[in-house]
Order: structure tokens, then C-alpha cells, then sequence
């Protein structure tokens, strides 16, 4: 027995980042001290380690055999102190806790990537997590049971703070990659019986149809997708269902040096961060929040320690966990900015890339750069409150069903701006499309341009529908000179920054306050050096843009001159730019 107090572990470890606070990783009696001491702005989350609860799957504690189990003082704590907690409950391995979050004697069988190995993380702490699969049907009963207790625990304990589910992953290519992806021989055992529940199925519907189920690869790659999500869904809707009272929403969450290949490198402590950043900038753009939880805090190096502070932690984050109905605050919010938003399939089995093929994320990549984002087809709901008047939206016809077709209706006629690509749209959809503008006398124009494009006008509304399959055979050249004229015809206020600096950058923007009652927005754009190399860039102001302010230089000299700016950067330099806009 060891007659020494024991050292308390550094607040690196327990607050790991992004205002993330790992209650297991140090005593009950420390936790106020701790959060009195962090300097942490904004909510507080707690991400909950199912495993830390329970060992057998059965029995959970709660305060019951440990004190740093007790939620309900750690709310009592942060109240107390003026701060306020969200709670992250993963519904998805998690690459920052131990088994992936399995309690230990569950913890069977191993989840398998699509490289064959199975994942293999590596912690702040430089401690290995390995994650198992959520395919064992040992493990979602006992998850189950868990989130029941867990949502009893709260409602007895009167806890009323918010719960988020979160999806753990990573950005590989520009892709999200969910750890739901397992290719075990938990994943291959439930998969078969679920085939063969589908086979049973379509002989109980139709005796006589002998066709296969599978006739090939393609119908394999469905399937599987296909049991991915019905999995992943059993999990979220356990969880939702036991936590109803306190329940948000579920998010995708992409974990910097989450992958496999990053295992090699950090053993040798080589850290990646301008991979990091790529990672980060990717996410952003299809409104995935980024966390550096697995990065000791000395290894993220300013740059990054910066991009996570200003556009996850106080941007993305604060936008995301705030109820701004009831926050007077929120105006002051510096949250994510996008001109452009493009849906298409994300999370399919065979990636729909309608918007790569004819050009379009090519010319957004050239002239929005950093203010375009990629969102997923199933987030197009005008009922969920997903879309707004403002921005551009440009979907693929082909995607569309009748609720989809319907919001895009409704968002036309309360002033949106919509880019809609007619290849192989429902025949029914135009139809009905061609009745809308018909029965409703709107006008109507018609231009014959590289391809048929048709602009519809209603108030502040536009309706611009083209034949995009025709822009795939044409020449790269032309495809951007296409997209160039469309997008011409909105008359968009910017400022384009192009990637010739390699010089990491993000545009924000939000309400203006009394005092910048000439502006109707003010937008602040930030450059980060993560390069070893010094770099000059310069940029015309355009009209209706005023330069109010110059803040947070590090290492970099500015220069303005007639609308003019000039700014000279050194390696791990940074700066941020406000602009007041009016009309």
C-alpha cells in the first residue's frame, strides 16, 4: 500500500480539448478545482464513458461504489461555478476511451476497417485504444440496458441538461469515415442473418420470384450499406428513446489523427498538422464538428490550436449547442459562413459525384473557396427547419421524393435561391414542376447555353433547373466558364480568396450590433501560416465592404493602402480581418 498522495493527473489530460472534460480522469473531489481553474469560455462537454459505469454490462453505478461516477455533483459543480454542461453520449465506438468505449467483459471482438486491420488508435496519453464492434449483439442489449439506466438516472436525479448523440469518425480523402464501418466477424455474422431475413422476406412476398437477392457486387455493396445504417439507427434510437427528456439531436463527429495510418506516425511522435488542418477544413465543410481530443496538447502546435479555437470552439460549436431562440447573446457569435450549399448522397454505397463529373466543385473550389458546403441529401427538409432563404442551394433532381420535392417548393416561395440539376429527375417531378409554374403565371426564361437552363422568378425567389448530364461531356474549361455565368446572375458580395498562397483561411460572419447599424453583416476573415515558409499576399477590398478592424496578428505585418491590403506572414503567424457590408 502506497502511503504517498497521489499525483493528480495534468489538465491537459482532463480537459483534452475544445472544452471536453473527461470526469474519469481524475478524482470527484478534484472536479471543482479543476473546472475553477480552466480557463474554458462557453459550455462545458462532457463526453459519458458508458464503460466507466459499468464492468459487466448489467449493473451500472452511479455515484452507488464511486464518486467520480456521480453526474448528478458534477451538474451541482458546474452550476455553482456559473458554467453549463452538455453531455455527449457516443453512439458509435469512440476512438478516446478505452475498448472504444465496450465495457471490458464485452469487449470480444474487434472492429475491422476496410483496410482489414482492425483500428488502433492512439490516445493523448500515447495509450493505445482499440475499438470493438458494435455488431455483437452482446454489445447493443447491453448498451441498451445502459442508456435506460442511464436516462432513469437523470430523471430521478431531476438532471435537465441537454444530451447529444455523437457519431465518431474521421476525414479520409474529403470523406467521412464512421467506425460503424467494420468488416468483423461480428459485422459478417449478424450481416448473413440479416440477408437471410431479407431472403425470407421476399419469399413470403412472392413465392414464385426465384430471383436472387444478390446477383452481383453492386447489390452486395447495397445490402451492406443498407445494414450499416438499420445498426447504427438501432443504436440512436435506444438512445433517444431512454433520454427523450433530455435529448438534442445526434452529430457526426471527425476525430484528428483518428485513423490507422496515423498510428505509425505518432509512434514515432510525428504529428501531421497541416494533414490536420486539411482534415479540419474538410469537415467544416460539410458541417461536421472537428475534435483534437486525441492530440497531446504540447504536439497541436499554434496554428491548429488556433483553427480549433476560433471555427470549432467558438464558431461551429457555440452555433451548434446554443438555443439562440433564448440566448441574447448569440447575435455576437462568430458562426460558420457559406454562400453555396450542394446536396448530394454522402453516406451511400455508391457515392453519387453528379457535382465532381460536370465541373461544379471545381469552380466552387476556384471562386468560393471556404464558403461553399456539402450537405447531405437527407438534410434537405423544409419541415426540420434545415434550410433558410439565405445562400444558394443546388440539388440533383435525381435525389428528389415527395418531401424533398415539396421543400424545395416552399423554400422558392419564401425567397430562396435554388440551382436544381434535371438529369434523370422523376419524369412525374417535371411534371408537376412544369404544372407549378404554369398554374402560378411565374415568369419565365429560357437560355440555350452548353445546355438547356430555365430561370424562374417569384419575388426574391429564383428556380434556375439545367441539364447537368450535358455538362459532363464538355471541356474542363467550358464547365467552369458555365458556372461562372450562373452564378454571375446572383450578384454575390465577396471577396475571393484563392489557395495560390497555400495559406489555411475561413470566412465568418455575424449579426451586426447598435453601433454598426450601417452594415447589415460583418464578416471576419482569418489566415493562418501553417507552413514553413514565409508568404506575402495581397487583396483588393471590393465595394461594399469596409475594413473595420485588424485583430489577433501573430507574426505578420499588414499593410492597407486605397482598398488595398497587403499582408506578409511568417511561419506560424495568423490574422483576422473584419469587414462591415452594406448595400
Amino acid at each position: 500500500m502506497s502511503l504517498t498522495t497521489p499525483v493528480p493527473r495534468d489538465n491537459d489530460v482532463v480537459f483534452p480539448g475544445e472544452n471536453w472534460f473527461f470526469y474519469w480522469k481524475t478524482g470527484a473531489s478534484l472536479w471543482e478545482a479543476k473546472l475553477q481553474e480552466c480557463p474554458i469560455v462557453g459550455k462545458i462537454l462532457v463526453p459519458i464513458n458508458w464503460a466507466f459505469h459499468t464492468d459487466t454490462g448489467d449493473q451500472f453505478d452511479f455515484a452507488d461504489q464511486r464518486p467520480e461516477t456521480d453526474l448528478k455533483k458534477l451538474v451541482q459543480i458546474a452550476t455553482k461555478l456559473g458554467r453549463e454542461v452538455v453531455f455527449l453520449l457516443p453512439i458509435s465506438p469512440a476512438p478516446f476511451l478505452l475498448n472504444g468505449g465496450v465495457p471490458h467483459l464485452l469487449s470480444r471482438s474487434l472492429a475491422i476497417s476496410d483496410d482489414g486491420l482492425g483500428y488502433s488508435i492512439l490516445d493523448s496519453e500515447k495509450r493505445l485504444n482499440k475499438l470493438y464492434s458494435f455488431y455483437d449483439p452482446r454489445v447493443f442489449q447491453a448498451y441498451a440496458k445502459f442508456v435506460k439506466a442511464l436516462g432513469h438516472y437523470f430523471s430521478q436525479k431531476g438532471i435537465d441538461k441537454d444530451i447529444w448523440g455523437i457519431e465518431c469518425g474521421y476525414m479520409e480523402e474529403g470523406q467521412f469515415k464512421t467506425y460503424f464501418q467494420d468488416s468483423s466477424r461480428a459485422f459478417e455474422q449478424a450481416f448473413g442473418r440479416f440477408i437471410q431475413a431479407k431472403k425470407e422476406e421476399k419469399r413470403e412476398a412472392d413465392p414464385n420470384d426465384d430471383t436472387p437477392l444478390i446477383s452481383g457486387i453492386e447489390d452486395e455493396k447495397f445490402f451492406r450499406h443498407e445494414f450499416k445504417n438499420t445498426i447504427r439507427n438501432l443504436y440512436l434510437d435506444s438512445a433517444k428513446a431512454a433520454l427523450n427528456a433530455n435529448w438534442e439531436g445526434d452529430l457526426k463527429y471527425s476525430f484528428l489523427s483518428g485513423d490507422n495510418e496515423e498510428f505509425f506516425n505518432r509512434l514515432t511522435d510525428h504529428y501531421s498538422r497541416r494533414e490536420y488542418s486539411e482534415q479540419l477544413f474538410n469537415a467544416l465543410s460539410q458541417g461536421i464538428v472537428s475534435s483534437s481530443v486525441l492530440i497531446p496538447a504540447k504536439s497541436k502546435g499554434h496554428i491548429l490550436e488556433r483553427q480549433m479555437e476560433e471555427l470549432v470552439v467558438q464558431s461551429l460549436s457555440q452555433v451548434t449547442f446554443t438555443d439562440h431562440l433564448y440566448d441574447e447573446d448569440s447575435s455576437a457569435i462568430f458562426r460558420p459562413f457559406s454562400f453555396v450549399e450542394v446536396y448530394q448522397d454522402l453516406e451511400g454505397y455508391n457515392i453519387d459525384k453528379t457535382w465532381q463529373q460536370n465541373g461544379l466543385n471545381a469552380y466552387l473550389k476556384r471562386d468560393f473557396l471556404r464558403t461553399f458546403t456539402i450537405r447531405d441529401n437527407k438534410k434537405f427538409s423544409w419541415e426540420k427547419g434545415e434550410l433558410s432563404g439565405e445562400g444558394i442551394h443546388v440539388v440533383s433532381g435525381r435525389s428528389f421524393d415527395t418531401k424533398s420535392f415539396h421543400s424545395v417548393l416552399k423554400l422558392f416561395m419564401n425567397g430562396g435561391k435554388i440551382i436544381i440539376d434535371t438529369s434523370a429527375m422523376n419524369e412525374d417531378f417535371k411534371r408537376r414542376l412544369e404544372s407549378f409554374y404554369l398554374e402560378n403565371s411565374l415568369n419565365l426564361e429560357k437560355l440555350n447555353y452548353v445546355t438547356n437552363v430555365q430561370n424562374i422568378s417569384l419575388g426574391e425567389g429564383r428556380l434556375v433547373l439545367l441539364e447537368g448530364d450535358v455538362l459532363s461531356g464538355v471541356s474542363f474549361d467550358k464547365q467552369l466558364h458555365f458556372w461562372e455565368r450562373i452564378f454571375t446572375t446572383f450578384s454575390i458580395r465577396h471577396l475571393r480568396i484563392h489557395d495560390e498562397y497555400e495559406v489555411d483561411f475561413s470566412w465568418r460572419k455575424r449579426a451586426t450590433s447598435a453601433s454598426e447599424l450601417n452594415y447589415e453583416e460583418v464578416r471576419r476573415l482569418s489566415f493562418y501560416n501553417g507552413t514553413s515558409y514565409k508568404k506575402k499576399m495581397n487583396f483588393q477590398v471590393p465595394k461594399n465592404f469596409v475594413l473595420v478592424r485588424v485583430i489577433d496578428q501573430i507574426n505578420v505585418k499588414v499593410e492597407t493602402t486605397s482598398h488595398v491590403v497587403q499582408v506578409e506572414m511568417l511561419p506560424g503567424a495568423s490574422v483576422s480581418f473584419d469587414f462591415g457590408i452594406y448595400s
